[in-house]
C-alpha cells in the first residue's frame, strides 16, 4: 500500500473521530439543558404541592394533592432514568472514544489508580434499579 493511500485512510479515519468527538459535546450540551428543565419541572411542583398543602382555599384538596404528588413521582422517575440512560451512554460513548484514540492515534488509557473507597458511586447507583 503507497504512503498517499494510508494517509487517506488515516485522514478518513481522523474525520470520524472528529464527527464522533462533536456529537459527544453537542449531546453533553443537550443533556445539561434537558436537565436544568427536570430541575426546574420538579422544583415548580414542590412549590405547587406546599401551596396546596398550606392553602385553605381549595374544595378537593386530597385530590389535587394525590394529582400533585403523582405528577411529582412521575417526572421524578423519568429524571431518574434519563440519568440512568445518560450515564450508560456516557460509557459506551467513552469507550468508542478510546476505540478510536487506539486506533488512529495508537494512544491507550494507563489503569488509573484506585483509591479505597467503601461504596463506589456508580455501583449504588446501578443497585437502587
Amino acid at each position: 500500500m503507497s504512503k498517499k493511500t494510508k494517509n487517506k485512510i488515516s485522514n478518513e479515519d481522523f474525520e470520524k473521530y472528529k464527527i464522533l468527538i462533536t456529537a459527544r459535546n453537542f449531546h453533553y450540551d443537550n443533556f445539561n439543558k434537558w436537565a436544568s428543565y427536570f430541575y426546574v419541572a420538579i422544583g415548580a411542583i414542590l412549590v405547587a404541592y406546599y401551596t396546596v398543602v398550606c392553602s385553605e382555599y381549595f374544595e378537593n384538596k386530597k385530590l389535587l394533592e394525590f394529582l400533585i404528588i403523582s405528577l411529582g413521582f412521575t417526572f421524578s422517575c423519568l429524571w431518574y432514568w434519563s440519568m440512568k440512560g445518560y450515564y450508560y451512554w456516557n460509557i459506551n460513548f467513552i469507550t468508542l472514544v478510546n476505540n478510536y484514540e487506539k486506533e488512529i492515534f495508537g494512544w491507550t488509557k494507563k489503569k488509573e489508580s484506585i483509591l479505597y473507597m467503601p461504596i463506589k458511586i456508580p455501583k449504588i447507583i446501578t443497585l437502587v434499579q
